[in-house]
């Protein structure tokens, strides 16, 4: 069973991280960030980008994850739903405990990036810094993650590249 609490210390960790690779990445990178996160918003968000041409290639979800999904404001996602709704999404990072089996699921995307374990928030704010910083700089998915284990390395055991 997924634990649904209120911390939202991992999200704001997060968020000030992506906060800086977006400040330092020459608009390469855009954060359109969801409040309330929530289910209907999250797809709602994906579909108006598709519907305009210009789906949204990155996302990155700080939540709560447990082998039967990932916990957003107002309801558990499963990684079935994930993969039914993430057409056009290239890369997914889902910085969440146990997230790894959810990831699995998400056979659509081509890239998910997942973590078989609780880690420390910032470690994974660390970790997810240096992964989407490597994005920025043009760097390929295998490549921005290999160095993300190398500038965090106590991430190094937990984080998953799926393909």
């Amino acid at each position: 069973m997924c634990i649904r609490d209120r911390d939202f210390s991992a999200l704001q960790a997060d968020l000030a991280a992506l906060r800086k690779v977006e400040n330092r990445s020459g608009g390469a990178i855009k954060i359109i960030r969801l409040s309330p996160a929530t289910l209907a918003n999250l797809k709602r968000t994906l579909d108006r980008h598709r519907k305009g041409g210009k789906p949204i290639r990155w996302v990155h979800l700080s939540v709560h994850a447990c082998e039967e999904g990932v916990v957003l404001a107002d309801d558990l996602v499963s990684g079935q739903w994930l993969s039914e709704n993430m057409s056009g999404v290239e890369t997914l990072v889902i910085n969440g405990c146990e997230s790894d089996v959810v990831a699995d699921w998400v056979g659509l995307v081509p890239y998910v990036v997942s973590m078989r374990e609780a880690i420390p928030n910032a470690d994974a704010a660390n970790f997810c810094e240096a992964f989407w910083q490597g994005i920025a700089e043009g760097l390929d998915v295998e490549a921005a993650f290999d160095r993300s284990l190398v500038r965090v390395p106590a991430v190094a055991e937990y984080a998953e590249l799926h393909q």
